[in-house]
């Protein structure tokens, strides 16, 4: 059950920001790699870690009562992956 907003609604929101900078940053590591052939350990290995950053974000969001500003970290962060990658693509 979700807690009642509070003044301290703000330590929820920054977590969420920080994971969603670490989904970004693996996403960009990843998307950096030419041939995941020659990387599978670390793959999967960043796979797993970017599964347990977005299973955290999305207990946050269920145990907690989240401002817009979450709301905005939650909507722009697949629009801020999506440049990023279609700027950085080398196909």
């Amino acid at each position: 059950m979700p807690q009642k907003p509070s003044a301290s609604s703000w330590l929820p929101t920054l977590g969420l920001l920080v994971l969603s900078g670490g989904l970004g940053a693996i996403f960009s590591l990843i998307g950096r790699w030419q041939n995941l052939t020659c990387s599978v350990p670390e793959f999967i290995t960043l796979s797993l870690a970017s599964g347990i950053l977005y299973v955290t974000g999305v207990y946050l969001v269920e145990r907690f009562i989240l401002g817009p500003s979450a709301l905005l970290i939650i909507y722009q962060l697949p629009d801020v992956n999506y440049l990023y990658f279609h700027q950085h693509s080398r196909f």
